[in-house]
């Protein structure tokens, strides 16, 4: 069971959902998030046109998010951890 504190602040994203994009960064950064470049860390995350990389801090995994005018997700990829 996931404690409380964190259920609240888990972020999900699937498939087709629009979201809006501002406030999404907003809480990546108060969570403390960094934005780069590139993304080959835990706890960064960066916006190329219309690809979104998040490396999470509890994740061993690279999520890649591919956008339409950066608002509605048209795929999630998790991809390998980089070695």
């Amino acid at each position: 069971m996931i404690p409380k504190a964190l259920s609240e602040n888990i972020i999900h994203i699937k498939t087709a959902d629009t979201i809006d994009i501002g406030p999404l960064l907003l809480k990546l950064d108060q969570y403390g998030f960094v934005r780069s470049d590139f993304v080959y860390e835990p706890g960064q995350y960066a916006l190329r046109g219309g690809i979104f990389d998040i490396y999470s801090f509890g994740n061993e995994n690279l999520t890649v998010l591919s956008c339409l005018v950066t608002r509605w997700i048209r795929s999630v990829l998790l991809t390998p951890k980089p070695s």
